[in-house]
């Protein structure tokens, strides 16, 4: 009996994921595994292997961010890590060579989503600018009523004084 060399383009798959170095079980969207971090979570670890039973140190990895970037060559590294990854939605595509080293259209992906901190959230800014505001329609009403409070106590004297002249006038024409 023979070894018989097998010639299938390997089967890329992610092993293990970590964060801060403690494994993190990924959750799944339509078998695509879903990294879901904290803003505080950042740095963050893939690993990923080619399944078959060659010799798999031949076969060289490389991963980009998103569908229009350049791929970046890792030689046969099969772990790579991140830190301080933008909040946001990334999308991590990992792929590798054969035996011979030609690039494979084998390529696997992960998402990878990054929750903002409370502070930069959607629902946060839309309430400071309700907050903003109201505090802006209270501080213009606040100074409305003080400007109609002098208005009105111009007017009282005024009054007050027209009042004064009517009553000396009529006193005078009284003692005429």
């Amino acid at each position: 009996d023979s070894i018989v060399k097998d010639n299938r383009p390997p089967n890329l798959a992610f092993t293990n994921f970590k964060i801060f170095n403690n494994d993190y079980i990924a959750g799944q969207k339509n078998s695509t595994p879903v990294i879901e971090l904290q803003h505080d979570d950042r740095y963050i670890t893939v690993e990923f292997a080619a399944l078959g039973y060659n010799d798999l140190q031949k076969i060289q990895y490389a991963y980009r961010f998103g569908t229009s970037g350049e791929w970046i060559k890792l030689g046969n590294q099969h772990m790579l890590s991140f830190s301080a990854l933008p909040t946001g939605r990334h999308e991590l595509f990992v792929r590798s060579t054969n035996m011979e080293g030609a690039w494979l259209d084998n390529a696997i992906a992960c998402d990878i989503i990054i929750h903002p901190p409370w502070w930069q959230t959607w629902w946060f800014r839309v309430l400071m600018g309700i907050t903003v505001l109201g505090i802006t329609a209270l501080l213009v009403r606040s100074y409305i009523r003080r400007r109609l409070e002098k208005q009105r106590m111009v007017l009282e004297k005024q009054q007050a004084i027209e009042r004064e002249r009517t009553r000396i006038a009529t006193d005078m024409h009284d003692d005429l």
